[in-house]
């Protein structure tokens, strides 16, 4: 059955409804009398029945009174604030009335003051979060926006308009975020138009990195987006310069060509390509000594490929450098000690730096296994490259060699 007054269900023993406390007044229905005969035993325990019953109402309404004074008690200690004790009061009062609903009222109470608190003593941030979580709990979105219009304050103090621009409009109605958004909509498009004017300036005078800086702020406005990968190619291209400018052929040519049709990029890739040099040492590193020794190296005709050797000493400085052309060979004079002989092979020629870039092969020569080759005083030795003989050989990196 359903309470007249709440709607909320009661049973057939109830007296209060659990719900609202209201008495509950059950009609009587008159049933047509039986004519029977009562014993003076059943008279008795009927009587006794009778007791019992009243005895249970009157208890029964002695409890649903202290139940309602203790519910009302609990809302005073909610409404004052004292949120701790009325969450404990309403749970124990179980499904009286909306004791459930009161007690998870007066849990957001509990989060609602301890955000207070830390707003108080400048906890902005732990307030925010706790802000949030009972955003619909008194003024709490009040307190949400005081936090959001001082941090979009503070982006537009420190210059970023567009942020500031957003926040202010996202607080709608609050204080005076309507005018302040828009009046920095205005002062966004004048910093736009004047930044944007700097780029193209920084642009045309060759200054890549300084108009990228600018354009990168600039987002979507006008052209930007294209002038920022102009820039950017503009970059790239002072740094293939570098790389040109510093013997790195083969890096050079790899940044131009990546750059496509920007400016000179593929004229200036061609231009990477040296020169392939005459058989010869192209390099001697600068010593001195007492004594020295022959080294002869060839390049059999039946390669198909031209030939760099790298001559380094124990101390891993480069003493020689030699070019030999295919069917070729050249004698270096070196003076007595342990060296490391490495071979570059390949076609296109990036000078002594990067030799054939990594298009080419590169490898480690090995006496018996050992990185080092010993050369004594006074004698000539022949190394015949691509044949079968004493030395063997390892793979090497590039970059290492």
């Amino acid at each position: 059955m359903k309470c007249i007054e709440c709607g909320a269900t009661i049973e057939r023993d109830d007296v209060f409804c659990p719900e609202c406390g209201i008495l509950i007044e059950w009609k009587r229905v008159d049933l047509p009398e039986v004519p029977r005969k009562r014993s003076k035993k059943a008279a008795a325990m009927f009587a006794m029945l009778l007791l019992i019953a009243v005895s249970s109402i009157a208890i029964y309404i002695y409890f649903a009174k202290g139940k309602i004074e203790a519910y009302d008690s609990y809302m005073r200690l909610a409404n004052m604030g004292m949120y701790d004790e009325a969450a404990d009061g309403f749970k124990s009062l179980g499904r009286f009335r909306d004791s459930s609903e009161q007690a998870l009222r007066c849990e957001e109470g509990i989060i609602y003051n301890s955000a207070a608190l830390k707003y108080e003593s400048g906890d902005i941030e732990g307030a925010y979060e706790d802000f949030k979580r009972v955003e619909s709990f008194k003024d709490s979105k009040t307190y949400l926006d005081s936090i959001d219009y001082a941090a979009a304050e503070e982006l537009e103090a420190n210059g970023e308009l567009v942020k500031a621009q957003a926040a202010y409009s996202a607080l709608g109605s609050y204080r005076d975020s309507p005018s302040r958004s828009e009046s920095l909509v205005a002062a966004i498009e004048k910093h736009n138009s004047e930044s944007y004017s700097k780029a193209s300036e920084d642009m045309a005078s060759g200054r890549y990195s300084d108009a990228a800086a600018i354009l990168a702020s600039l987002g979507g406005y006008k052209d930007s987006v294209e002038l920022l990968e102009q820039a950017q190619n503009g970059i790239e291209y002072e740094r293939a310069l570098t790389l040109f400018n510093n013997g790195l052929y083969y890096s050079a040519r790899t940044a131009f060509r990546a750059l496509g049709a920007f400016k000179d990029s593929e004229a200036q890739a061609q231009s990477c390509l040296r020169t392939v040099p005459s058989t010869s040492e192209i390099f001697r590193g600068d010593y001195r000594s007492q004594g020295y020794c022959q080294l002869k190296l060839l390049l059999p005709g039946s390669v198909s490929c031209n030939c760099f050797v790298k001559v380094y000493s124990e101390g891993q400085n480069l003493i020689s450098g030699v070019f030999l052309r295919v069917g070729e060979e050249c004698t270096i004079s070196l003076p007595p000690g342990k060296y490391e002989i490495k071979v570059g092979y390949g076609s296109d020629w990036y000078g002594i730096n990067e030799a054939f870039g990594q298009d080419g092969s590169y490898v480690i020569l090995l006496n018996s296994g050992a990185r080092q080759v010993s050369l004594d005083n006074g004698k000539l030795y022949t190394i015949s490259l691509f044949t079968q003989g004493e030395l063997s050989s390892i793979s090497e990196n590039m970059s290492l060699f």
